[in-house]
């Protein structure tokens, strides 16, 4: 009877054992298990294919602003010279090239600053549609992958001049482990912007 006791008390502390051992390798797989997700956010938005057709219509765009800009100066430097070379003062020619002159000159300062409002405004409407994007995207990736943290990969050099804002904005210092998304969500985001430009 006191042997049975002792094999009963002993399969028990096994069990026990064995019990522990599952439950401790089943802590270190699921710790093991990366459930941190990195993007680099700045890598994104500078190569995703959006942003590169994008420089290349705000390059075009600025380009027909300076050419009419050229036009209107060469305008404006056409009736400066009539005024000081071929009109007398005081003449009704010489009053309306001298109000021409005062109009066109005001009109290419409207112009320019006008387009250069509307380009910054642009940009600003872009970048937020963009993010926008990108943070559904990282989302999604996200949920499929089970992640419970996504955070910027700031991988950007620290430069003498903005060291201080650059080391106070970083939240995040080190993590492991991590899961980075960036080749992923920029692959993804090209895909979708390449079947919106055939759907137009």
């Amino acid at each position: 009877m006191k042997k049975i006791s002792i094999m009963i008390v002993v399969l028990a502390l096994v069990l026990v054992g064995l019990y522990g051992y599952s439950s401790l390798q089943a802590q270190m797989t699921t710790t093991d298990t990366p459930t941190i997700g990195v993007v680099n956010v700045a890598q994104v938005l500078m190569q995703c294919q959006e942003k590169l057709d994008r420089e290349r219509s705000v390059r075009a765009q600025a380009q027909q602003v300076s050419e009419n800009l050229s036009q209107l100066s060469a305008e404006i430097t056409s009736l400066q010279t009539e005024l000081e070379q071929a009109l007398e003062p005081g003449t009704d020619a010489y009053r309306e090239a001298l109000q021409n002159y005062f109009d066109r000159r005001a009109l290419a300062e409207a112009y320019r600053q006008g387009q250069q409002e509307a380009m910054s405004q642009d940009a600003e409407v872009w970048m937020f549609d963009i993010y926008s994007r990108l943070q559904e995207e990282v989302t999604r990736l996200a949920r499929q992958r089970g992640l419970r943290l996504v955070l910027n990969l700031d991988d950007l050099p620290i430069q003498p001049g903005d060291m201080e804002s650059v080391i106070m904005g970083r939240n995040v210092l080190y993590s492991t482990p991590t899961i980075d998304l960036t080749a992923q969500v920029l692959e993804n985001m090209d895909a979708a912007y390449a079947a919106a430009q055939l759907g137009q």
